[in-house]
């Protein structure tokens, strides 16, 4: 078990903007407020959340998250 330090982001998303993202399996996205559309290179379906759902990232390569409206997201 890997327990070095956790790097945390908070970012606010606007109206359909985009955050690119290189995918690792361990990154977890937490949706603060509004929701988001999540989409994982190799990953057959996207992923789609709201105010305090997480998603763990399940692949290797890019992942882009879009705000439904206005979003705030954490990434760690």
């Amino acid at each position: 078990m890997d327990w070095g330090p956790t790097l945390t982001r908070t970012i606010d998303l606007g109206y359909e903007q985009m955050l690119l993202l290189d995918s690792h399996p361990r990154t977890r996205i937490k949706v603060i407020y509004g929701g988001i559309w999540l989409t994982e290179e190799n990953r057959v379906q996207d992923v789609f959340a709201s105010s305090g759902d997480e998603v763990a990232l399940k692949s290797r390569g890019l992942a882009v998250i879009e705000g439904l409206g206005y979003a705030r997201v954490q990434v760690a």
